[in-house]
């Protein structure tokens, strides 16, 4: 009778965990295996530390090749730029050449033959034409004025000469109201309808 009474207090002293669970031997009762579980939690992160580092030297590498092509373009685009530069001078270059070979003697010749007072006015206009195209050349014109018309860039090009609306439409043999309506056409389309502002100053801008 004794020995099952000590048998039956030793059982009522075992503690049984709040899960059931019985407490590992030599561990205090309830208390859970907390160093399983940070163990478990430290390999975790330790697996999340490194997949970022992996992600981390992908993305490093993707952004080294990406500014590796950056670079080539970059070049490339410089190539393409003095080109064109170099091939805009020699075309320069080409266009003076010819105008001093091919068409200045005989534009002298011209003016040194018996003209009347309209011809040497166009010899002269041609000249002047001839000398802003060697100094300045055609592509520094403004996109204003490449939307004129030819007869407005006629009339805009007489008008920057100095040409008054009376002379012009002699020169053009217009009538002075057909060159007043160009005028118009030429002050709206380089946005001077309602400005106050001399058109042949404007021209000599472009």
């Amino acid at each position: 009778m004794r020995d099952c009474g000590r048998s039956s207090q030793e059982s009522d002293m075992k503690t049984v965990m709040p899960d059931g669970r019985s407490p590992r031997p030599g561990s205090p009762a309830g208390l859970d295996d907390k160093p399983e579980q940070s163990a478990g939690t430290e390999s975790r992160a330790d697996q999340d530390g490194g997949q970022a580092a992996a992600r981390v030297s992908e993305l490093e590498l993707r952004l080294g090749e990406q500014a590796s092509e950056l670079e080539e373009l970059r070049a490339a685009l410089k190539v393409l730029i003095r080109s064109r530069d170099e091939d805009r001078s020699d075309l320069e270059r080409c266009v003076m050449a010819n105008v001093d070979k091919l068409i200045e003697p005989f534009l002298s010749r011209l003016e040194k033959t018996r003209l009347n007072e309209q011809q040497q006015s166009l010899v002269g206009i041609i000249r002047k034409n001839l000398d802003e195209l060697t100094v300045t050349f055609a592509g520094k014109c403004s996109a204003r004025v490449d939307s004129l018309t030819p007869a407005e860039v006629q009339i805009a090009n007489l008008i920057k000469l100095g040409k008054r609306t009376k002379e012009i439409a002699q020169i053009l043999r217009l009538s002075p109201g057909t060159i007043s309506i160009h005028r118009k056409n030429i002050r709206k389309k380089l946005e001077l309808t309602h400005r106050k502002v001399n058109l042949q100053t404007v021209l000599s801008r472009e």
